[in-house]
């Protein structure tokens, strides 16, 4: 009894750590995602600045 108990225990754990890894990849993606609109804005200030 014990022994399954602590099987589910891990599987639990095993099920949270699968829910958070795509929630950190949606995070980096967001991150890149601010990066590029940053770049982006910075190129469209340069390209009005020339004109």
């Amino acid at each position: 009894m014990e022994l399954e108990s602590e099987a589910s225990r891990l599987m639990l754990e095993i099920n949270l750590l699968d829910a958070q890894h795509p929630l950190d990849k949606v995070s980096q993606l967001n991150q890149q995602i601010d990066d590029i609109s940053y770049e982006m804005d910075y190129l469209k200030q340069a390209l009005e600045a020339i004109n």
